[in-house]
């Protein structure tokens, strides 16, 4: 778990206007805007940050899943339960 505290992954929303770095245990280490979003509308701009974020949970999730994955790989865990520590 530990090393999922220090893996990050970085997603974008907007063709990169917006991005997000998170950890793989959902710690948002940073979130970059574009200088050319902020004379846009806050509507879409609060958008692109939601969808940023949403997609660095799921590659957190997705990253997470495997390396937990290929630690439980060796404890003859029955498929699905691996998740579940």
């Amino acid at each position: 778990k530990e090393e999922l505290a220090q893996t990050e992954v970085h997603a974008e929303a907007g063709g990169g206007l917006v991005k997000v770095t998170m950890t793989c245990r959902n710690v948002v280490k940073r979130i970059e805007i574009s200088p050319d979003l902020l004379q846009d509308d806050a509507d879409m701009i609060e958008d692109l940050i939601a969808a940023a974020m949403n997609d660095a949970a799921r590659l957190a999730e997705a990253v997470s899943e495997e390396k937990m994955k290929g630690a439980n790989s060796g404890m003859g865990m029955p498929p699905g339960l691996a998740g579940l520590f």
